[in-house]
């Protein structure tokens, strides 16, 4: 006997089978963001490079990729690839719960400062003829915009 409603119940059926199997591909690429989308159109640098020439991308954004080092005490985190690490601030705090060593891209804008010579430098601590900008101490940071895990 029929009802008239088996083409619903087939579509009804179909639906639910595409939509676990659709769930099921976006649990397996583990696709995990933080903070605003990553603009693909930023300049693409290694850790390697930023703390080269910091001077070159200082308030530009940038994207770099490296690991998740762990939080610092003053709710910045650490961010490291092979040789160099840096802090970023993170652009949610969630991104503090991440494990350590985990692969992130990281999207956010180059804060570089400078301390020590610079400041002695000012207040004529310097001996003349000596390059302050050479002496100081420089500092790196990412103001974090948006992260993407990589898996």
């Amino acid at each position: 006997m029929k009802t008239g409603k088996e083409p619903y119940v087939a579509a009804f059926l179909s639906t639910i089978v595409v939509l676990v199997f659709t769930a099921g591909c976006d649990g397996e690429r583990g696709e995990q963001r933080f903070g605003t989308a990553i603009d693909h159109q930023a300049a693409k640098v290694t850790l390697a490079e930023l703390v080269a020439k910091p001077e070159a991308y200082d308030g530009q954004h940038v994207i770099v990729e490296g690991q998740f080092a762990g939080g610092c005490g003053d709710g910045d985190f650490y961010f490291k690839d092979k040789f160099d690490i840096i802090e970023a601030d993170p652009p949610a705090p969630e991104v503090l719960s991440l494990q350590k060593g985990t692969p992130i891209r990281l999207y956010g804008r180059v804060k570089v400062r400078r301390t020590g010579a610079v400041d002695a430098a000012e207040k004529g601590e310097i001996a003349e003829g000596t390059d302050a900008k050479k002496e100081a101490e420089v500092q790196v940071k990412i103001a974090g915009r948006g992260i993407e895990v990589i898996r």
